[in-house]
C-alpha cells in the first residue's frame, strides 16, 4: 500500500472530517458520497483540494468491512472498486453539486523503470 503524504488540514476542515467519520450510515453509497464532498485543504489558488480515491476507498473498507444487508453476500467482505466512486463522484457532479480538486494519482517516470 502507498504512503500517504500528511498534508496539514485546516481546523475548520479537520472538524469536518471528524464529523463525516463518527456519523452513523446506513448504506456505503451515502457515505461515499460524503466523503466525496469533504474538503482536505485549500490551495494556494484558493481552490478546495478533496481526499484521494484511494483514501476514500480505504476509509470505506475500514467503516464497512462486511456487507451488513440481507441477500447472498451477507457476512462477507466488502468489494467496492474505485471505479463505482468515480461514478458517484460524475453523478454528484451531474447534479450541479461543486466538488474538491482531486489529486492526480503520481505516475513513476520512464527513467525510473529501465537499469
Amino acid at each position: 500500500m502507498a504512503k500517504s503524504i500528511k498534508i496539514p488540514m485546516a481546523p475548520e476542515h479537520r472538524l469536518a472530517r471528524r464529523r463525516a467519520l463518527t456519523r452513523k450510515y446506513n448504506t456505503i453509497r451515502e457515505f461515499a458520497t460524503v466523503l466525496i464532498r469533504l474538503v482536505r485543504h485549500r490551495d494556494e489558488d484558493g481552490r478546495d483540494i478533496g481526499f484521494d480515491y484511494g483514501d476514500i476507498h480505504d476509509v470505506i473498507l475500514r467503516k464497512f468491512p462486511t456487507v451488513k444487508s440481507n441477500g447472498p453476500h451477507r457476512g462477507r467482505p466488502t468489494k467496492m472498486p474505485i471505479k463505482e466512486l468515480h461514478e458517484i463522484a460524475c453523478e454528484l457532479n451531474r447534479n450541479g453539486v461543486k466538488l474538491p480538486f482531486r489529486p492526480r494519482r503520481k505516475t513513476s517516470s520512464k527513467k525510473d523503470k529501465c537499469p
